[in-house]
């Protein structure tokens, strides 16, 4: 565990906490990325250059630090939204927490104990249409999530003044 001079650090800065803690070394990009409290962030990136693994980072931080916290991943198929919560708990292992600061996990969603939550949905708006609050919506292959679904879910960021 770390000390509580660290973990002070470490929710300061989420790039040192990745670097410490994960492992994960963000290039320049990455770091501005994890640091940014910009509520709207688009990516053009080119493929396998980290967007998802860095997305992963930042949820697992928000999860641990901001309180409350509610972070909606979506993507255009199950398969796309649980890879991207795979990368989540491939972190998520990495990091010690308490043995009762997880009081719910599955392979789509989990409850920390702190109540905040991390949930992956399919590219549906039907499936993403019944949460609110959330405060970091990950949407992963953007350019690919239909219309429908990106209009059901901004308004999930409207009570909380979500990052998107």
């Amino acid at each position: 565990m770390p000390s509580v001079a660290d973990d002070l650090v470490y929710a300061a800065d989420p790039v040192t906490w990745a670097k410490e803690v994960l492992a994960y070394h963000p290039d320049p990009w990455q770091a501005d990325l994890l640091r940014s409290r910009s509520r709207k962030i688009i990516m053009n990136c080119s493929r396998q250059s980290g967007k998802s693994t860095t997305c992963a980072a930042l949820a697992l931080h928000e999860s641990i630090y901001r309180s409350p916290s509610f972070c909606l991943i979506c993507a255009p198929t199950q398969d796309q939204s649980a890879e991207l919560m795979l990368k989540f708990d491939e972190f998520r292992s990495a990091v010690e927490l308490p043995s009762d600061y997880l009081s719910r996990d599955t392979k789509l969603a989990v409850r920390f104990a702190n109540k905040n939550r991390v949930v992956c949905r399919p590219g549906s708006e039907k499936s993403a249409r019944s949460f609110s609050a959330v405060t970091l919506l990950l949407e992963d292959e953007a350019s690919r999530v239909l219309d429908d679904l990106y209009n059901a879910v901004r308004p999930m960021l409207a009570v909380s003044d979500g990052r998107h």
